[in-house]
Parts: C-alpha cells; sequence; structure tokens
C-alpha cells in the first residue's frame, strides 16, 4: 500500500469526523468512474458523488490530494445539507450558463483560493498579490470553460469575486 502524506490523513481524518460515511477512492477502483476518467472526465482531479470522492492516481494520497479533498469536501458538505436537491441542481438541469452548478462550484473554488492564501499570506506582498492574482484568474477561467460546460459567462465577475474573496480572508 502507498504511502499517505500527513495533510491528506489530515484531509481525511476531518472530512471522516464530519460525515461517517465518508470515503476517498481513485476513479480506477470504480469501473464506471475508472471508464468516466478514461473517456470523458479526463481532465478532472476529483469527483465527488455522494459521500465519496474520486481521485486521480497523482493526487490520491498527496499534499496535491488534501487541498483536493478541501475543494471536494465542500462538496460533501453541500451534498449531506441539500441531497437530492444537490444533484438535480448540479447534473440534471441544463449544464451551460446560469446554473446552480456556478453555485456548488463557487463554494468548493473558494476553499481552494482560501489554501493559497493560507499557503502564501507570510511570504513578499509583491509576491502574494501576484500568486493570489494568479489564481483569481484561474478559478473565472473554470468557471467560463469547457471543464464545466461553461457554467457562467462572465469571466470578468468572476474574477472580481475571487479577489473579494481572497480580501475577506484573515
Amino acid at each position: 500500500m502507498a504511502t499517505t502524506t500527513p495533510q491528506w490523513d489530515a484531509q481525511v481524518a476531518r472530512l471522516t469526523a464530519q460525515f461517517a460515511k465518508f470515503k476517498v477512492m481513485r476513479y480506477q477502483d470504480s469501473k464506471f468512474w475508472g471508464w468516466m476518467k478514461r473517456n470523458i472526465i479526463k481532465f478532472a482531479a476529483g469527483t465527488t458523488v455522494g459521500y465519496t470522492v474520486y481521485c486521480d492516481d497523482d493526487h490520491f494520497g498527496s499534499d496535491r490530494g488534501a487541498e483536493l479533498l478541501k475543494h471536494e469536501g465542500a462538496h460533501v458538505y453541500d451534498w449531506s445539507k441539500w441531497w437530492i436537491l444537490y444533484h438535480i441542481s448540479y447534473f440534471l438541469l441544463l449544464p451551460t450558463v446560469f446554473t446552480l452548478r456556478a453555485v456548488w462550484e463557487w463554494r468548493g473554488y473558494r476553499e481552494d483560493l482560501r489554501s493559497v492564501h493560507e499557503q502564501f499570506k507570510d511570504s513578499d506582498p509583491a509576491y502574494y498579490t501576484y500568486i493570489t492574482d494568479f489564481y483569481c484568474q484561474w478559478v473565472a477561467s473554470q468557471f467560463v470553460g469547457w471543464n464545466y460546460l461553461f457554467m457562467f459567462p462572465f469571466k470578468s465577475y468572476m474574477y472580481k469575486k475571487g479577489q473579494e474573496f481572497i480580501k475577506t480572508l484573515p
């Protein structure tokens, strides 16, 4: 069995403590999700279905994977709170432009931005500004691109929303 990092173990423990049914699996450990990863969602690092997070091999057990679990943990939380409404609004409604998918994903991407802030908040202020700006642009690009079927059409709005969120962090 492969070793995992302390950050990964901490995130798995946090999510398991919060959600008794939580589990994390490699895509390849599921026939269906392994097929989805190979054929449909090739660029996805992680996918949350209910209380289960499917993760690619590059992230599983690693520090990068721990960051991914923070993002996916937001989806697990939403699933636990909203249950079937989460899936209906994420998967079954039209998957493009102005869907609730953007609301759910924003909750996950806030965790990505929070992680970047935590990692770089004590670095050189110019570098902190550069790196947080870069990630705000990256998050905005996720909302308007193919990965989520163009779930939100206004990249500049999402960029500003990311920057505003970063400013709220201690």
